[in-house]
């Protein structure tokens, strides 16, 4: 594997490849630019590009770039998704998802830090939910493990998306994972095996510009077994696509096309 760039996105692949125990070989490789490549017995196969940004319509970051074969792209399109950022300390993450229980209960979270093009949406959202709910809202910021563990202990939680406002949030994908109910706008991703992440299956959805967020928080404090629900959906979203050994499973079925 050849890396120019070593940023948060590459971190992450390359800590998938780790723990699903893959052989891997680092190397200069000068002309792949802003990319990482694969290359399987010797031949290169593929490459990564870190975005956020729309490709026709097909979105998510890292994009897993297939290269042209026979004159036609793969499924019409030169990419295909790949999970996005969710975890880079995989033993951590199966060591707690023994611990935290997501019950469905308890406090409000809305635990975001404001920054970037979300600074503005995010700090009104907090502002909204404080002025609501007051002491049941948690908007407090802390570590990233106790940020997780306060899944255990909350009713649902709220996430305003950064670069994008139909992007699946790192935060979100992390507390899906746990099993716990999110609520956020529409989200336009696809995750590895083509797989959508879906309104009222995965997570709750409000409207782009929170207009009706206080109304989908009170309808989830009155729903426990739905939210339950939902979060034990999109957990098993989550091992189902996006586990190490899947995301590279995804990978090695899109080389096999590509043959």
């Amino acid at each position: 594997m050849g890396q120019r760039y070593f940023d948060s996105h590459y971190r992450f692949l390359i800590e998938t490849a780790k723990a699903a125990e893959l052989m891997i070989e680092y190397r200069e490789m000068k002309e792949v630019g802003n990319t990482f490549a694969i290359e399987v017995n010797g031949r290169r196969r593929s490459s990564i590009s870190r975005t956020t940004r729309r490709c026709d319509r097909e979105i998510l970051g890292p994009l897993f770039q297939v290269p042209l074969f026979s004159g036609s792209p793969f499924w019409g399109r030169q990419r295909v998704s790949l999970s996005p950022i969710s975890f880079n300390s995989w033993n951590q993450f199966f060591s707690l998802r023994q611990e935290i229980a997501y019950r469905a209960q308890g406090i409000i979270l809305n635990c975001q830090a404001p920054g970037g093009d979300a600074m503005e949406r995010r700090e009104s959202v907090r502002s909204m939910i404080q002025r609501k709910y007051g002491n049941l809202a948690d908007v407090s910021l802390t570590d990233q493990v106790s940020f997780w563990r306060k899944i255990s202990g909350c009713a649902v939680a709220i996430f305003v998306p950064g670069a994008r406002i139909d992007i699946l949030d790192r935060g979100q994908i992390q507390f899906m994972a746990f099993g716990a109910c999110t609520i956020s706008p529409a989200l336009d991703s696809t995750l590895p095996f083509m797989r959508p992440v879906q309104a009222g299956v995965h997570y709750l959805r409000c409207a782009d510009d929170f207009s009706i967020l206080l109304t989908v928080v009170d309808w989830a404090l009155g729903h426990k077994d739905e939210c339950l629900e939902v979060g034990a959906n999109a957990a098993r979203l989550f091992s189902e696509t996006c586990l190490p050994w899947k995301i590279w499973r995804w990978i090695g079925e899109c080389l096999d096309k590509t043959k």
